[in-house]
């Protein structure tokens, strides 16, 4: 089974969706659909979160890799913010 990691803000987590709703676990479904071995997500994201928001977030969470798969949705509330969308970068 390839694991997933899927990082971001209220596009990544579907806030007052139910989990089989959201995008990364929709994701997920479809590939399984299609015979890929895909876990469900792993997920760390908060409505309203900024990237330098998500990056603390994985700090916080720490999750442990590797990872086979890892989605990123998020940059819309750096906009929203006034904020720069370009020079953001994660480690993992």
């Amino acid at each position: 089974t390839l694991s997933y990691l899927a990082l971001g803000d209220s596009y990544t987590i579907g806030e007052a969706v139910a989990v089989e709703g959201r995008w990364p676990h929709q994701l997920a479904a479809a590939l399984r659909a299609q015979g890929i071995d895909l876990s469900n997500p792993q997920t760390i994201a908060t409505t309203g979160w900024t990237t330098d928001e998500l990056d603390a977030g994985i700090d916080a969470t720490a999750p442990q890799g590797p990872f086979d798969f890892v989605s990123l949705l998020i940059g819309v509330n750096n906009q929203y913010r006034g904020r720069s969308v370009v020079g953001v970068a994660f480690e993992l």
